[in-house]
C-alpha cells in the first residue's frame, strides 16, 4: 500500500468536478478538497455506470449524483442510502435502498441494479466495520478495471466524534486481501485530517502512480 500526497492530475477535470460539488451543496470539494484525487483516478475513465453509497446531506435530496451526472455524462448514476423516504428517480439518477448492517438489502440493491458497475463509492458511514461490510458484500459487484473508493478516512490515530475509520485499520485489513489499493491524501485542504480516500483497483492500474 502507498499514500500517496502529491499525484498527476488534469487539471480541467478537477475545477469542473469542483464546480459541480459545490453547485449541489456538497463538502467533497470545500471541506475535503477531493476534486484533485478523483481527478487523478477517475478523469481517463468513461464508465458505463457509477454507484455511491451514501447519499444525502440532512434530511434534504441534496446530493453528489447530481454532480456525477454530469461529469460522466453517458454513465448511469445510481445510489444507495438508509434514508427510504428520500430515495428518487430523476434522469440518468436512480437511487435505493440499503442498510449497512443489514447484509440482505446488499443483495436486493444488486438484484435491482443488475449489471455490474465501473465505479463504486462508498461515502456513507465511515464506521470501519460497516465500511468493511459494505465492501465484502459489493466488491464482487464492480466491473472489470472498475475503481471501488472509500472515502472520509482519519488519517493515522486520530479520533473524531461518532465515526471512526482509520487509514492504519483499513490498511490492515487491505494487506489481507491481496488486492492491489492505495491511499490519497486531498492536496488542497491539509488542517483536515479525514481527507484520505482509499482506491482498490479490481485490476490492478500500472498507469496511476
Amino acid at each position: 500500500m502507498n499514500l500517496y500526497s502529491s499525484y498527476l492530475y488534469d487539471q480541467e477535470f478537477s475545477k469542473k468536478l469542483g464546480f459541480e460539488f459545490t453547485a449541489v451543496g456538497s463538502d467533497k470539494s470545500s471541506h475535503h478538497g477531493y476534486e484533485d484525487v478523483y481527478s487523478h483516478l477517475l478523469s481517463k475513465m468513461s464508465p458505463k455506470s457509477f454507484l455511491e453509497i451514501g447519499l444525502f446531506l440532512s434530511d434534504t435530496r441534496s446530493t453528489d449524483l447530481y454532480a456525477w451526472e454530469q461529469m460522466f455524462p453517458k454513465a448511469k448514476i445510481y445510489g444507495a442510502d438508509i434514508k427510504e423516504h428520500l430515495l428518487f428517480k430523476s434522469g440518468r439518477i436512480e437511487t435505493f435502498f440499503v442498510d449497512q448492517s443489514r447484509p440482505e438489502t446488499f443483495a436486493d440493491l444488486k438484484n435491482s441494479i443488475g449489471e455490474k458497475v465501473d465505479i463504486i463509492l462508498d461515502d456513507a458511514s465511515h464506521v470501519y466495520e460497516l465500511t468493511i461490510a459494505t465492501f465484502e458484500n459489493m466488491f464482487d459487484f464492480l466491473a472489470d478495471d472498475g475503481i471501488y473508493l472509500i472515502e472520509d478516512i482519519l488519517f493515522e490515530d486520530y479520533n473524531m466524534d461518532s465515526w471512526e475509520q482509520r487509514s492504519s485499520e483499513l490498511k490492515k485489513y487491505f494487506d489481507t486481501t491481496g488486492l492491489f489499493y492505495s491511499m490519497y491524501a486531498t492536496s488542497k485542504v491539509h488542517s483536515c485530517v479525514d481527507s484520505v480516500v482509499l482506491a482498490v483497483f479490481k485490476n490492478k492500474r500500472r498507469d496511476l502512480v
